[in-house]
Order: structure tokens, then C-alpha cells, then sequence
């Protein structure tokens, strides 16, 4: 699907009321990564930004999340688009896993810092 020009609303829109309905139809399924954004730019004759724009859009609807060097991922957007048994809340569980996960990435990161940061002298023997 191409973004139609006689189509007041802007491309990235668009793209986004297209991968919405991919998404809400089945084709791509909860925890399904999405194609690049050079195959999604190729694939609606868009440029990279706006497909940037329009993932952007998705995300903010929480219906993707983005992984640093692994990609956009579909998210269990059923749960979220109907009655939840919380009450729309998130699950409190998946915050405090969060909350782990962002402390383990800190501490991977500054471990990466501190052995790029060693002198030569204290590397390893090979």
C-alpha cells in the first residue's frame, strides 16, 4: 500500500492506519518483530523518516515496542484493547520486571565502561 497523495492526512499516518489494521487482522501477531524500516520504507515507497514517524505513532499507542539492535516488536495489544482484569491497570509484576531490567542493563553498561576504560598493562595475557 502505497500512501495515496489525493489523501489529506500526512504519509506517516497513513502508514500507521495501515500497520495498525496489519496488526489488529493478524498479520503480524503479538511479539512478532515488524520488518525493517528500509523493507516497510521499500515496501510503501516512503523514506525511512516517515516510516520512523509513523512506528512512532504505533508506539505511542502501545501496540509496538523498539529494541535497541533488535528491533519493533508487536505487543500483546489484545490485553490492552479490551476489558482488562485490573482495570486497565498494568499488571504490576511486568513493572517490577521492568524495574529489574533497566537495573541490570545500568550495570551491564557501566561493567562495559570500566573494562574499556582498563589500561593495556592490566589486560589479559594471551
Amino acid at each position: 500500500m502505497k500512501p495515496k497523495t489525493n489523501d489529506p492526512r500526512p504519509a506517516y499516518l497513513q502508514v500507521a492506519d495501515d500497520l495498525r489494521a496489519s496488526i489488529s487482522g493478524g498479520t503480524f501477531k503479538p511479539g512478532e518483530r515488524l520488518p525493517s524500516g528500509r523493507d516497510l520504507a521499500r515496501r510503501y515507497g516512503v523514506a525511512p523518516m516517515t516510516i520512523s514517524h509513523a512506528l512512532d505513532v504505533l508506539r505511542q499507542e502501545q501496540l509496538v515496542e523498539a529494541y535497541q539492535g533488535r528491533g519493533v516488536f508487536v505487543t500483546n495489544h489484545s490485553a490492552s484493547s479490551g476489558p482488562s482484569r485490573n482495570g486497565g491497570q498494568q499488571d504490576p509484576a511486568i513493572g517490577s520486571l521492568r524495574a529489574d531490567l533497566d537495573g541490570l542493563a545500568k550495570r551491564v553498561a557501566r561493567i562495559e565502561q570500566l573494562i574499556a576504560a582498563r589500561p593495556t598493562s592490566e589486560a589479559e595475557p594471551q
